[in-house]
């Protein structure tokens, strides 16, 4: 039996990032010395239902997303990735 590594996703350690408020109500903050190539929110079922448009801005609108336990997974150019989990609630 052969295993191919290079195929698995990488991830890197999530306490690079930081997200912020959590839960959030409309804007997610995100701290990071980490230059992303894409920033992807999933909810519970593992769906991407956000793709962020500009994934190096610091502050990202999120009111669009019903209330609900999301993970947010953001990618750098060689592939590594970090996931950090989030609540989207309301007041």
């Amino acid at each position: 039996i052969m295993i191919d590594d290079h195929t698995a996703v990488q991830e890197l350690d999530p306490s690079l990032l930081e997200l912020f408020p959590n839960p959030v109500q409309d804007h997610l903050v995100l701290s990071c010395d980490l230059v992303f190539v894409e920033i992807l929110v999933m909810d519970a079922g593992g769906r991407i239902v956000l793709v962020m448009s500009n994934p190096n801005e610091r502050s990202h609108d999120i009111s669009g997303l019903v209330p609900g336990y999301y993970v947010l997974r953001a990618m750098v150019k060689d592939g590594r990735s970090i996931r950090k989990p989030f609540v989207m609630a309301r007041p």
